[in-house]
């Protein structure tokens, strides 16, 4: 079961459902974040 109370570990899940697209460069090590206006 998912501990929703962790202070970590939320980044990834957040950054999908708040941006438009995501996008992963260099293996992972740089982050591209798209949102539509």
């Amino acid at each position: 079961k998912e501990n929703l109370l962790r202070e970590s570990g939320r980044g990834i899940y957040l950054m999908r459902n708040i941006a438009d697209e995501v996008l992963f460069h260099q293996g992972g090590r740089c982050v591209e974040l798209r949102f539509r206006l």
